[in-house]
């Protein structure tokens, strides 16, 4: 082993290590990829349901055109937020409800966009971008709100 391969292993494994944590706090948790909290999907038009089990997750995206519907539906009411991922770039964020749909704000770093449950179900439609990507990402997070009961 020479001196000059030591210094570039060590330069690769600290350039790894630097990338990886730079990755992870700009995009949340960074869920393994057969985590079920992690939708993956290609294309347009698509539906991904998100599993009940799961309160807070990231959807990957590759090629996005079109639209793509996130959806879930849990016994109790909730709300559905979307948030900054490590690469999202949509064009439009709409809520979905039984009487059309209505455009909503973007997310920023600071404030999440968020939908309440009708009927206990939460429909949100993420619009692409004009200009085809390799991909885009973005988080969700869900907060089921509990109910109390006043007994007199």
């Amino acid at each position: 082993m020479t001196a000059h391969s030591s210094v570039s292993t060590s330069a690769m494994f600290l350039l790894t290590v630097v990338l990886t944590l730079l990755a992870s706090s700009l995009g949340g948790p960074m869920l393994p990829f057969n985590d079920p909290c992690r939708l993956t999907t290609v294309g347009d038009n698509v539906v991904l349901n998100i599993s009940t089990t799961c309160a807070a997750g990231e959807i990957d995206w590759h090629y996005p055109t079109g639209s793509l519907l996130i959806q879930l539906t849990l016994p109790n009411p909730f709300s559905l937020c979307l948030e900054l991922g490590w690469s999202t770039y949509i064009q439009a964020v709409k809520e979905v409800t039984s009487s059309g749909e209505v455009t909503l704000p973007l997310p920023t770093d600071s404030d999440p966009t968020c939908i309440k449950s009708e009927h206990n179900t939460a429909k949100m439609k993420i619009v692409a971008e004009d200009l085809l990507a390799y991909m885009t990402a973005f988080n969700y997070r869900v907060q089921v709100y509990s109910s109390t009961i006043v007994q007199l």
